[in-house]
């Protein structure tokens, strides 16, 4: 190449870098298009022999394990199942563990009251996870006196009444039976902590109590406060009347819409029938895992 050629190619490509396209596209984005324009062929055949690669080696590898688990491995799980199934795990040994405990009963009363009868028993929860529903009847040994249903929190103890029975011929010796019992237990994902689920909703105050004798009728006077954040359509009240002896009379009562920080005032008669009391427990007996009990805000 002479003098005057290699100094005309030099200027050329001096050119050639100084010049703009007026479509925007640059002197580096044409030599890639070329190139790709000029390598198509191959890099089509590259990306087919990789193609043709990595399928064979899947099937390999594929076909390797299906062979080996047929040759091996379904004689293996057979063998698993086979001794899984002559294991001698003691299923009712599990089953028990895994049931809630029996409620305990402490004792079973009957109060004649002015020609009725009323029935009263204590009984406890002592499943601290545990809650359940349950129909009951107090008997005598040959029949029926009173049925009913009612409920027991995780813990709790309470009564279980049925007042006002009229029973003819009278009443003996009584039990209380449960007919059948539902229980459910407490979801932890829902509440982890049921002690302190229950202490802020179970915030009830009985205040001002006044009780007095007259005219052969007890008068009862009391306030109750709903001193948590939520409010009830209802909120039961079992009022249970001590003598020296225990437990000698009941009554209930209902306070309907019992909002949050209210206070109401009641007054409560019945007839007497019964040595006078020397001590009134008014115990609410709220079922506060009822979503149906609470008022909306």
């Amino acid at each position: 190449m002479t003098k005057n050629n290699k100094q005309e190619k030099k200027k050329t490509k001096e050119k050639t870098r100084k010049y703009t396209s007026v479509d925007g596209i640059s002197d580096r984005q044409l030599n890639i298009g070329l190139w790709f324009i000029e390598n198509r062929k191959k890099i089509k055949q590259g990306l087919i022999i990789f193609l043709i690669v990595f399928t064979a080696s899947t099937l390999s590898y594929s076909t390797y394990h299906l062979t080996d688990y047929f040759l091996y491995g379904q004689k293996h799980d057979q063998k698993i199942m086979q001794e899984m199934s002559q294991s001698s795990v003691d299923s009712e040994f599990i089953r028990q563990v895994m049931s809630p405990d029996n409620l305990f009963f402490s004792f079973t009363d009957a109060f004649y009251v002015d020609g009725r009868y009323d029935f009263l028993t204590k009984i406890k929860n002592p499943n601290p996870r545990y809650r359940a529903f349950f129909t009951y009847c107090f008997e005598e040994v040959d029949r029926q006196l009173a049925c009913g249903e009612s409920f027991i929190l995780p813990g709790q103890d309470k009564y279980v009444l049925e007042l006002n029975e009229e029973i003819s011929g009278g009443v003996g010796a009584v039990n209380f039976v449960i007919k059948d019992i539902s229980w459910r237990r407490i979801d932890a994902h829902m509440i982890d902590d049921w002690e302190s689920y229950k202490k802020e909703r179970f915030r009830f105050q009985v205040s001002d109590v006044d009780f007095n004798i007259a005219n052969n009728n007890y008068y009862l006077e009391f306030a109750v406060a709903n001193n948590s954040s939520f409010n009830f359509y209802e909120v039961p009240l079992q009022i249970i009347l001590l003598g020296s002896q225990g437990e000698i009379g009941a009554n209930q009562y209902t306070v309907r819409n019992l909002k949050s920080e209210e206070k109401t005032r009641l007054s409560i008669t019945w007839p007497t029938g019964t040595q006078r009391a020397n001590q009134i427990l008014i115990i609410p007996d709220v079922n506060i895992l009822d979503e149906d009990n609470y008022m909306p805000y």
